[in-house]
């Protein structure tokens, strides 16, 4: 997943340093969804009406 990211994000390997870690902080989480290249718009308003109803306020999303 991680070399198609960086060629769609036109990302050079040899210039970026990746680190990996587990945040210290338990209410922050992270992750990725896969989706059709034709339906980005839809499925980012989707994920994102679906994450708000999930997380009430104060929750944030970052897209």
């Amino acid at each position: 997943m991680e070399p198609e990211f960086m060629r769609i994000m036109k990302i050079r390997p040899g210039e970026v340093e990746t680190f990996w870690g587990p945040t210290t902080r338990p209410n922050i989480a992270h992750s990725v969804h896969e989706y059709a290249e034709s339906d980005d718009t839809d499925a980012i308003y989707q994920l994102v009406e679906q994450k708000l109803e999930q997380y009430t306020a104060p929750a944030k999303i970052i897209v």
